[in-house]
């Protein structure tokens, strides 16, 4: 298998970008279900969240890092009609869209407070600043 897409396949890199961004948000939608009945006594109430928030800014960056490198990649043959290429291509762009709005809207609510947001303690985000 090839590192980069060809017109009839995609390579291992895209592969394993697909994959990882497929998990990391379905990792995180049931995370995020899985918190609202968090009560504060929990030992997750705490923790859960600085997870949540550390792992969507990971998905966030791999969002834009799979966006980058299929932009640079060659681009699979078409499917049979323009129309179904235009649908296609739409869903494809409204995928992207709504997760980058996703990692906005959480780093928005996450910094309302002026708390920067730690990811695994690697860095930080800094806080928005109005």
């Amino acid at each position: 298998m090839q590192i980069t897409n060809t017109t009839k396949s995609y390579g291992w890199v895209s592969i394993i970008l697909h994959w990882i961004l497929a998990l990391g948000i379905i990792g995180l939608f049931a995370s995020g279900v899985w918190m609202v009945d968090l009560d504060y006594y929990s030992t997750w109430y705490h923790q859960a969240p600085w997870i949540h928030k550390s792992f969507g800014i990971i998905v966030v960056f791999a969002m834009l890092l799979r966006f980058l490198w299929n932009r640079l990649q060659s681009q699979l043959e078409g499917l049979d009609t323009k129309a179904m290429n235009a649908v296609a291509h739409f869903v494809h762009s409204v995928l992207y869209l709504l997760v980058l709005l996703l990692g906005v809207s959480g780093y928005l609510i996450s910094t309302a407070e002026s708390d920067p947001i730690s990811v695994f303690d690697w860095f930080e985000l800094p806080n928005r600043s109005l």
